[in-house]
């Protein structure tokens, strides 16, 4: 019985060390040890999942508010320039100071599309709007002459200039015609209300210098889109709504003159087909100009405003004149420099001029002006 006993304890240890039971012990303890493997892979991919979820909503977040909502649900503000540029390759005549002319349209058309190019190559084209050119007009007299070089020089008509060269270059000097033509133009920029301080005079300026001057070797002097630009020329001022709503009321019906003698020159009126008229009287540099207006009919509603420089605007008005001026049917306006604009508003539609205008260069002599 002993025996049998022990052989019942020795078959007891043998089926303890049976390689069967140890790798059913192995596999009980792997099941044992499994659970945590997949707990930890189940976390990994949780906090991946997460990381991802929360990269896409910052982007998300990111894009709407700098993207999405400035600049689709916030508020713009318009912001308007007034430039002036020459060129130096055109030369000026009496079609480019008539808007409806083919040749104003074509050289209009052309430097619009070089201002379009330029800011829309710069960092500030997701703000800009359009531009429009308003008038062509005369810098002065411009003089080329041939060295032996065969290299032509363009040189402004002033004196000392005149003089400088006068004995080495006088029999080959000859006149362009009337003088470079000047592009007076505005550029209206988008702006939303939280990038204000971010489109300015001087980012605006700069962004038509650098672009006038790619491709250029010169100082002074760039090739841009088939124009030779005068780029130190370049004048950038910042203007309101109003000034742009005025040159636009009076795009088509423009005047300009520029008083060259003293011999008298009558001017188109305004056309009373019109709502609005615009008048640029210019005199030759260092001069003044005085206008004389007349009125002519008794009783009238139109309006007459005078400005002191070649844009209008309210710190450069010297006179507004309303209704005929029964009281006051004479009225004299003296300029401080070069520059007179004159803007004329119809009240109620007649048939006649409703005025007389007489304005004198004090320099040069006097221009007759029938407005």
């Amino acid at each position: 019985m002993a025996l049998g006993n022990g052989s019942k304890k020795s078959i007891s240890c043998d089926q303890g060390v049976n390689p069967s039971s140890l790798n059913d012990g192995l596999e009980a303890g792997g099941q044992a040890v499994a659970p945590p493997t997949r707990k930890t892979r189940s976390c990994k991919c949780f906090l991946s999942f997460l990381i991802i979820i929360l990269t896409a909503t910052g982007a998300i977040l990111a894009w709407y508010f700098l993207e999405h909502r400035v600049w689709v649900l916030e508020n713009r503000v318009q912001q308007q320039y007034t430039a002036y540029l020459t060129i130096l390759n055109r030369n000026f005549s009496a079609d480019l100071s008539s808007h409806s002319s083919p040749a104003f349209k074509k050289e209009a058309k052309g430097v619009q599309n070089l201002v379009e190019k330029i800011m829309k190559g710069s960092h500030l084209h997701r703000y800009f709007n359009y531009t429009t050119v308003f008038r062509l007009w005369v810098r002065g007299s411009v003089i080329r002459f041939q060295v032996k070089s065969a290299t032509v020089l363009t040189l402004w008509h002033t004196k000392e200039t005149i003089s400088i060269y006068m004995e080495h270059t006088l029999s080959r000097v000859q006149n362009t015609g009337e003088g470079s033509v000047v592009a007076h133009f505005w550029i209206v920029m988008s702006v939303p209300d939280s990038h204000i301080k971010k489109v300015t005079l001087e980012k605006v300026t700069g962004c038509l210098k650098k672009g006038l001057m790619q491709g250029s070797n010169e100082d002074e002097v760039a090739s841009f889109s088939g124009y030779l630009l005068h780029v130190p020329s370049l004048s950038v001022s910042e203007t309101d709504s109003k000034v742009i709503e005025l040159l636009k009321a009076s795009f088509d019906c423009y005047r300009y003159q520029k008083l060259v003698s003293s011999s008298p020159v009558a001017l188109r009126g305004p056309d009373t087909k019109r709502s609005s008229c615009l008048w640029h009287l210019q005199a030759p540099p260092g001069s003044q100009l005085e206008l004389h207006m007349e009125w002519l009919l008794p009783e009238c509603r139109d309006r007459l405003v005078v400005y002191n420089s070649l844009t209008p605007t309210d710190t450069h008005l010297i006179t507004s004149v309303y209704g005929c001026s029964r009281h006051e049917r004479v009225v004299r306006v003296l300029s401080s420099g070069e520059w007179m604009t004159v803007i004329w508003k119809q009240g109620l539609y007649n048939y006649k001029d409703p005025l007389l205008s007489i304005c004198t260069s004090l320099a040069t002599g006097r221009v007759v002006t029938p407005l």
